[in-house]
């Protein structure tokens, strides 16, 4: 028995809708939880427009920006506006608090350019924001001051991906996704275990201030299948694109700040190939730097990441901790022309060459392994990773300020102190002090090494001269096999190694040369004439510097 053809064509109809419903895709992924970075225009592109307007919502796309941050507050009448501050003052030309404001007086009021004139533009409710956003931009619901059932009534019948609603409290997370638990949630994650509570209502969003970010916090936000979006509202252009590089690589995947055009061409440089890499005058700038300060005991790596960082460059980055190592053989190349009469001197005049390599070599041993072993446990039980590594404390200024204040007053306390008398021998325990504190300078930048070197002999009794001899020939058996391993972390890094990098890194390392020649020099004829101690007075202040400028200037 057969159908006839138009039967046959309905079955056949049905059948194939069927199978296509159970093959039916998979929805499209949120705007957020897609995997490639993204920008959150902050309050609205609202260094071009005014803050929290309509205008500044329907640019932020046009600037770079997958989502428009808008904040949320009621009038004393239950209109929802949209305004940042808890009053109108700053933003408006009127005075008083949204919450004792009726709509109409709301309504009356004329929103301030970046500037700080007058426009047109007046308060926006949300309403007219989520039509303003329509197809354009997904919104981030930023609850200022709104109850639970009015959020919900206007959340509730948004289309998938239009809206993402952040809340920094638990209890009011709880009963927004009560009254409206379609829609997604961006919960506040100060912490791990406020991430793992707000993951049990299904949240699959959360947000950090930079300050608080860490790649503890993204691990957590990944175990919840979550995503993070970071603020970073920093106040140059340079500390931003830094701090962009540093937050995707610690696991941020939306940054939120008043520049999206900045962060999408940061990350769109680090899709070319990595981040921007330094200039022909950023090398010569660094080379001149780490020549100048290697070989005073001031922390040539404290500078240069500093430097690095005025520069929009990220120390932690591979090419970027290769080339200082680079620079660093110029330096000691400088070193060798310096001191290779006197080296040769103290050879002669010692019993046998056995007798004056031993100490050398066993204080070099001791740097070897016990700054190896401070960096592995400081990646095992610090930063708790079995992939961690402790390159990405190096961006972390006030950690390098710190260390640089303690080499100072190290230096302080060696300089002051009446050491013209010292005639103790070299021998292995002294040459062992000095290789042990020597490690102390591996994994802390910042730690002068030069200067915790010289003081180490010092204190341990040596003359001037035999402990300038003994830091600085340490540190030239040291450098090979640090250059070695830092080459070996970048190729595992990056695969290969750029014919540019190798062409400035030759520059850099000629630059660094001279300056340091000139350094050493100077370094002499203070220690010679008892002025160490200046040295440290200057790390203490340059130790002040840098964290005034990571905490005033967010570099």
């Amino acid at each position: 028995m057969s159908l006839p053809p138009a039967r046959f064509a309905v079955a056949l109809g049905l059948v194939l809708g069927f199978a296509a419903a159970l093959h039916a895709a998979p929805p499209e992924p949120l705007p957020w939880e897609r995997p490639t970075p993204f920008a959150i225009a902050h309050r609205g592109a609202h260094l071009l427009h005014p803050e929290n307007s309509i205008s500044g919502i329907v640019d932020a796309p046009r600037i770079g920006a997958t989502l428009a941050e808008i904040d949320l507050r009621t009038t004393s009448d239950g209109y929802v506006v949209l305004m940042h501050d808890t009053e109108v003052d700053r933003t408006t030309d009127g005075t008083g608090s949204v919450w004792s404001l009726t709509f109409a007086e709301i309504r009356a009021l004329h929103l301030r350019g970046p500037d700080g004139k007058l426009t047109n533009e007046i308060v926006p409710t949300f309403a007219e924001a989520l039509e303003a956003a329509r197809g354009r931009v997904a919104l981030y619901v930023d609850v200022k001051a709104i109850e639970v059932a009015a959020l919900a009534s206007w959340t509730a019948p948004t289309p998938r991906g239009s809206i993402l609603v952040y809340i920094d409290h638990l209890n009011f997370a709880e009963a927004f996704h009560k009254a409206a638990p379609g829609v997604p949630i961006l919960f506040e994650g100060r912490s791990v275990e406020f991430v793992e509570a707000a993951s049990r209502l299904g949240v699959r969003a959360f947000a950090s201030d930079w300050k608080r970010f860490t790649p503890e916090l993204a691990r957590a936000g990944r175990a919840a299948s979550g995503v993070f979006l970071v603020d970073s509202m920093a106040k140059t252009d340079l500390a931003l694109e830094s701090r962009t590089h540093e937050l995707l690589d610690m696991g941020a995947l939306g940054i939120q700040t008043d520049d999206p055009t900045r962060v999408m061409r940061v990350v769109a440089e680090r899709a070319q190939g990595g981040t921007r890499p330094p200039s022909w005058a950023h090398v010569a700038i660094l080379g001149i730097v780490q020549g100048a300060t290697e070989l005073l005991p001031v922390s040539s790596s404290a500078h240069v990441i500093f430097v690095e960082r005025l520069l929009g460059l990220d120390p932690s980055r591979p090419e970027l901790a290769l080339l200082l190592v680079v620079l660093h053989a110029g330096t000691m190349l400088a070193v060798v022309r310096h001191f290779w009469a006197r080296w040769r001197r103290a050879l002669a005049a010692s019993p046998s060459r056995a007798s004056y390599a031993k100490p050398l070599v066993l204080a070099t041993a001791l740097t070897g392994v016990l700054g190896l072993a401070l960096e592995k446990a400081i990646e095992t039980l610090v930063l708790r990773g079995p992939n961690a590594q402790v390159e990405p404390l190096w961006r972390n200024l006030p950690l390098v300020a710190v260390a640089l204040m303690a080499a100072g007053v190290l230096i302080l306390a060696t300089g002051l102190r009446d050491t013209a008398k010292n005639a103790a021998p070299l021998t292995a325990a002294r040459a062992s002090v000095v290789g042990l504190v020597q490690a102390l300078c591996l994994p802390f930048r910042g730690f002068s090494r030069t200067g915790a070197t010289v003081s180490a002999g010092l204190l341990a009794g040596l003359p001037p001269s035999a402990a300038e001899e003994l830091g600085f020939a340490l540190a030239v058996l040291l450098a090979p096999p640090v250059i070695a391993l830092e080459l070996h972390r970048f190729v595992v890094a990056e695969g290969k190694l750029d014919a540019s990098l190798v062409a400035s890194g030759g520059v850099g390392m000629a630059l660094s040369f001279a300056s340091g020649s000139l350094a050493l020099r100077v370094f002499s004829r203070a220690l010679e004439k008892g002025r160490f101690w200046l040295f440290g007075l200057y790390a203490v202040a340059f130790g002040g510097v840098v964290l005034l400028a990571h905490f005033a200037l967010e570099v």
